[in-house]
C-alpha cells in the first residue's frame, strides 16, 4: 500500500495513484464513509477539495476520523483545494492547518506525499 489520492484527478493515474471523487462529499459524509472503510490500507492520503464546495459536519468528523487514525498509523495525510468555507469547517472539526499539510492544488500534494513517503521528516 502506498499513495492513495481521495479526488478527481485523471493525470495521476500514471503515479500510482488509486484516484476517488470526493464531490459529494458534503452530502452527508456519503463517499467520506468509504475512507473510513479503506483507511488502514495505505500509508499516504491526498484529500482533494477542489472541487467540494462545502462540508457538513458529518463529513468533517469523518476526515478528522481519519487524520487521526492515519497518524496513529504512522501515515501521512495531505489536503488540497480546499475552499475558505471546507477549511474552516474541518477546522471546527480539528482538522487545522498547523496539523495537516494543505497544499493549494492537487498536484503540490500529491508532490509533498510522494516526498515524505521517500525523505520521512521526523518529529
Amino acid at each position: 500500500a502506498g499513495l492513495l489520492a481521495l479526488g478527481y484527478a485523471d493525470g495521476f493515474v500514471g503515479k500510482g495513484a488509486a484516484l476517488y471523487d470526493l464531490r459529494g462529499c458534503h452530502e452527508q459524509g456519503r463517499p467520506c464513509r468509504e475512507i473510513d472503510r479503506i483507511a488502514d490500507q495505505h500509508k499516504a492520503f491526498v484529500l482533494d477539495f477542489s472541487a467540494v464546495p462545502f462540508i457538513d459536519s458529518t463529513a468533517a468528523n469523518t476526515i478528522e476520523g481519519l487524520v487521526r487514525k492515519t497518524r496513529k498509523a504512522g501515515g501521512i495525510i495531505l489536503i488540497s483545494g480546499a475552499s475558505p468555507t471546507v477549511t474552516t469547517t474541518l477546522g471546527a472539526h480539528g482538522v487545522r492547518t498547523d496539523d495537516v499539510p494543505f497544499a493549494r492544488n492537487l498536484e503540490s500534494a500529491m508532490d509533498m506525499a510522494h516526498r515524505q513517503l521517500t525523505h520521512p521528516i521526523s518529529d
